[in-house]
């Protein structure tokens, strides 16, 4: 996840930097610095989730991922919603009114962070499933197609093609690695995303006791 974001979003300040006008390059830190904080929220309360998955490899943790992911996914995508809402607002409020032209650019930005998340989430299941390859060739791929597009939408059309070409290169490789989740685990799109009321209970097992029960230390 941190190696898509350091390619996306800081290839395309270089192009910028490079392109375009300086105040476009500030606008364009400011809506990245506005996106970022989208993933605090998701973070927090599915991250205390991944140790599990990590150390688990029964069918309760297969059971798990699809929690967690379907947890994810209904968490986040109010959350994008009301940042495309209140975006307007919150520039204005915290930066100014000078830098009210980062809203659209970070509007492009906010799909990005939501395919970001889900990306990071499916890496930790490929890498304890002993296969990374496919996290990096699928990176790859992802990177070699947007890196130039970045490039030349930059180019053309300013910072805001720029930030939807980094949620775009997100959103092909989160896609791509859920392919494959979905392939591996005989999953349709409704199975995978349809939060069920049993699941709750499932969540709150895992949660209460095996993470915030800690091990007694043996008295010697």
């Amino acid at each position: 996840g941190a190696v898509l974001h350091l390619l996306c979003l800081r290839a395309n300040m270089l192009f910028i930097a490079v392109l375009l006008p300086p105040a476009q390059l500030g606008y364009y830190v400011v809506a990245v610095s506005i996106a970022e904080l989208l993933c605090v929220i998701p973070e927090s309360v599915v991250l205390p989730f991944t140790s599990a998955m990590v150390r688990s490899r029964d069918a309760d943790a297969r059971e798990l991922n699809h929690s967690v992911l379907r947890c994810y996914f209904w968490l986040m995508l109010p959350v994008c919603g009301l940042a495309l809402l209140g975006l307007w607002q919150f520039v204005r409020i915290f930066f100014g009114k000078a830098y009210l032209p980062a809203v659209a650019c970070a509007m492009a930005l906010v799909p990005g962070m939501f395919f970001l998340g889900l990306f990071y989430l499916l890496k930790i299941h490929f890498a304890n499933q002993a296969r990374p390859g496919i996290v990096s060739l699928v990176l790859a791929l992802s990177s070699a197609c947007c890196l130039p597009l970045g490039y030349l939408v930059t180019r053309e059309y300013g910072i805001v093609a720029s930030a939807g070409s980094a949620s775009l290169s997100y959103a092909v490789s989160a896609c791509g690695l859920l392919l494959l989740y979905m392939r591996e685990h005989k999953l349709g799109l409704k199975a995978l995303f349809i939060f069920l009321p049993e699941e709750t209970a499932l969540l709150g097992n895992f949660f209460f006791t095996r993470i915030l029960r800690r091990p007694r230390v043996m008295e010697r």
